[in-house]
């Protein structure tokens, strides 16, 4: 079942002005051709008798929707159905209709109001008969996620600003957490029946909420963070103490609601992973706007549990996939040295892991990612570029070529295609820098060189994520390096 995509149903209010329009039309006509005195409450008793039979299809359906709901998805929906305005509002009129019904019975036909009483019961009466059908469309919905997700987080998004304005703190408070493990138990129902789209609409769900909790740099000083705290199950104390102390356990909380989620998911859920850390990477922005530092290191944690789950678990493409977002993420810290030893440490230490492990897919991606990155900063920077070589990938590169078997060779082929990759940009400083360290034996230089010349597509052999070939030059690259080559062989 597809959850996003355009939705060629009618829509509520449509249908709802259509039925109001035949009903009330049909009942205006039939209003003035009726004889006044078959206006009794006797003649009225088959409007009651439909009024009953709608009230109970429509309690019938509201009972099937909520065991569907909780049964396919969390029991947690059941609170936020009941709670819904218009399912409170339509079972208001249809209650306020019987009793309208009942009163008219109990009103003697020689009362002043009775012929009033007569015309509000058969207003009433139309009135409810022209909702019926719109509100059960209505209350069918609660069957889409699509639907009732974005309900779940506008509960949270809200209470949340009601929480941040002092009003009914406890009340908001608990209503946020309940809310936002509703949504979590969503996604891990939807993982054990492989729904993905599901799982993925969630992810986008719990991003709002992060987003609209971390989209304010003064959030730390908000009272209600120190009077009220919640946290994962299996937390220390001594981690507990430290959220607390600084006043960070609700973003804490989202995290690891994310890691709850995405610890065990299938190998085949990969695309959940994907979308969520397009997720990270945005709100990473907004923290490094903010100067957060603390947030700045919750994604990083965040991504790293998750490559270290991934390389403990040898799935080929989650490690090719998380390689890739972390590398976008250390690009975002590039001014800021403090993060980007630490995210840089972190990322050589599971390249290391895989190498250890024997995962020589893994350690591959790493090798050529990080040619990558260079060049990457070198787009920024050159003088950055360079005290990341310099520093980082130039030790990587030599424990690598240290395996003199499968990952020596590969990465020759990083240091000569981030060398001509540097050299078409004209990043001289980065291109002198690999030459001299790792390219000075020319006859090797011009092997690997000629080795990569072979291929003639971008397009990596096999279908994947990342689409194109690691050991691929471009254009003019290759250009510069077929010059190269012509000028030895001269």
């Amino acid at each position: 079942m597809l959850y996003i995509k355009k939705n060629t149903r009618p829509g509520f209010i449509p249908l709802t002005i259509i039925c109001f329009l035949l009903v009330m039309g049909l009942g205006r006509t039939l209003w003035e051709i009726s004889d006044p005195d078959q206006l009794t409450a006797i003649n009225l008793s088959a409007a009651s008798r439909m009024i009953n039979g709608m009230f109970g299809a429509t309690l019938t359906a509201i009972a099937l929707i909520i065991s569907l709901a909780s049964n396919l998805y969390t029991p947690g929906l059941v609170k936020v159905f009941v709670r819904h305005p218009l399912i409170i509002t339509g079972l208001s009129i249809i209650l306020f209709n019987h009793m309208v019904l009942i009163l008219v019975n109990l009103v003697p036909v020689d009362h002043a109001y009775f012929t009033n009483f007569i015309q509000l019961s058969y207003m009433i009466s139309c009135f409810s008969m022209a909702a019926i059908l719109p509100f059960l469309y209505y209350i069918s919905q609660f069957l889409r996620p699509s639907y009732f997700l974005p309900l779940l987080a506008t509960v949270v998004t809200d209470s949340l600003d009601d929480l941040n304005a002092g009003h009914d703190l406890k009340r908001n408070y608990t209503k946020i957490f309940d809310t936002l493990d509703t949504i979590a138990n969503i996604s891990l129902t939807a993982s054990s029946r492989d729904d993905r789209q599901l799982m993925i609409l969630v992810s986008d769900m719990i991003h709002e909420c992060q987003m609209k909790l971390i989209t304010d740099p003064q959030r730390y000083d908000a009272p209600w963070r120190n009077e009220f705290q919640k946290f994962i199950p299996g937390h220390s104390d001594v981690g507990k103490e430290y959220l607390i102390e600084h006043k960070c356990w609700p973003e804490a909380y989202i995290m690891g609601k994310y890691h709850q989620i995405l610890k065990g998911i299938d190998k085949d859920q990969d695309e959940v992973i994907s979308k969520t850390c397009e997720n990270l990477v945005e709100s990473l922005i907004v923290s490094i706007e903010n100067k957060d530092n603390i947030m700045i290191e919750f994604h990083l944690m965040l991504v790293n549990r998750l490559t270290e789950i991934a390389i403990l678990q040898e799935k080929f493409e989650r490690i090719q996939s998380l390689s890739h977002y972390f590398k976008n993420m250390i690009k975002l810290l590039s001014h800021d040295k403090e993060n980007l030893n630490l995210a840089f440490h972190s990322w050589f230490h599971f390249a290391e892991l895989a190498y250890q492990k024997d995962i020589h897919f893994a350690y591959e991606t790493y090798l050529y990612d990080s040619g990558h990155l260079l060049l990457e900063f070198s787009s920024i920077d050159q003088e950055q570029a360079g005290y990341i070589f310099d520093k980082f990938i130039s030790k990587f590169w030599k424990d690598a070529l240290k395996d003199k078997g499968k990952h020596e060779i590969v990465t020759k082929r990083v240091a000569v295609k981030t060398y001509w990759n540097s050299r078409s940009l004209g990043h001289n400083f980065l291109a002198n820098s690999i030459h001299e360290m790792f390219l000075m034996d020319d006859i090797n230089h011009r092997t690997v060189l000629t080795e990569i010349l072979k291929y003639k597509t971008p397009l990596h052999w096999s279908f994947s994520e990342r689409l194109l070939r690691f050991n691929y030059l471009d254009d003019k690259s290759s250009k510069l390096a077929h010059q190269f080559l012509d000028s030895k062989a001269a």
